[in-house]
């Protein structure tokens, strides 16, 4: 898992700073499916995103324009405490194994060493298990290299769908992805 952190910071560095220095305009992937009563807009998003890069314009926001409903995989939680017990549940290991137990001296050295350089708590997330530890690392990367989660498709469409009054479901709810992660081998 270290040494997937460490190729994923690397490759994140390199590949986001050319990116993020000058954005232009996004025109995402956009699918259309039909029948004789319904039209249904299909469009890939994006968690992170830099500022100030345009995307919600031209085709999506006549995609979005012309929808009576957005549908999303997950719902943008408005309360990250409200995770706590789902947390708890599946992303503390169920057999009480730390990250110490789980790697070499070196390796376990080393992954202190990333979260630390990452800003994280080692000593706190060493009980939770590594799919947990690689989602929160990868988001603090993403942050670090100047992408946001506020400006991140999921949160723009939201806010849009909520000031129009559209209906906002989901395909899934937090627990569903969390036992969808916690259930991937290690």
């Amino acid at each position: 898992m270290f040494r997937r952190l460490a190729a994923l910071a690397a490759a994140l560095s390199l590949a986001a700073a050319p990116a993020l220095a000058a954005p232009r305009d996004a025109d995402p992937a956009l699918w259309v499916v039909r029948d004789a009563d319904t039209t249904i807009y299909l469009f890939g998003t994006v968690h992170f995103l830099p500022k100030d890069l345009p995307w919600f314009d031209e085709a999506v926001a006549d995609a979005f324009n012309a929808s009576d409903e957005l549908r999303m995989e997950l719902l943008p939680v408005d309360d990250p405490a409200s995770l706590g017990p789902l947390i708890m549940k599946l992303a503390v290991d169920p057999n009480g194994r730390t990250m110490a137990q789980r790697l070499s001296p070196e390796d376990h050295a080393a992954y202190v060493r990333t979260l630390q350089d990452l800003g994280l708590p080692a000593a706190q997330l060493e009980p939770l298990e590594p799919w947990f530890i690689a989602v929160q690392a990868a988001s603090v990367m993403y942050m670090k290299a100047g992408l946001d989660p506020k400006t991140g498709a999921e949160s723009i469409l939201t806010e849009a769908a909520r000031k129009s009054g559209k209906s906002i479901t989901a395909f899934e709810t937090p627990e569903q992805q969390f036992t969808m992660l916690d259930s991937t081998p290690e």
